[in-house]
């Protein structure tokens, strides 16, 4: 599935502006990690886990796992981290994404 650049995406009528630049940014997350062809995994967790995700091996390959349970903004914070931790020189990524990704 194709999926529109940050820069073409409308906002729709009525929707706050942050929630809007959250899901591009969400999307744009999950797009580099598409092209790095590392697995995204939503799954539950149990509610006592003190974390919302991460980056972690699975039989040597690297996988992020998320929590179902967490928020768009969470959802954010595990992937850049994720991203942080592999090679992503090689990809294009919007400022604002790259920035993101970076940011500590």
């Amino acid at each position: 599935m194709r999926r529109a650049p940050l820069h073409r995406l409308a906002r729709p009528a009525g929707v706050r502006s942050s929630t809007v630049d959250d899901a591009r940014l969400l999307v744009a997350l999950e797009d580099a990690l598409a092209r790095l062809e590392v697995p995204l995994r939503v799954d539950a967790m149990p509610a006592e886990a003190r974390s919302s995700g991460g980056l972690v091996r699975l039989r040597g390959a690297p996988v992020v796992i998320v929590s179902a349970r967490a928020s768009t903004a969470e959802r954010i914070d595990v992937l850049a981290r994720a991203l942080r931790q592999l090679d992503t020189s090689a990809l294009y990524l919007a400022p604002a994404v790259r920035a993101r990704i970076d940011r500590d």
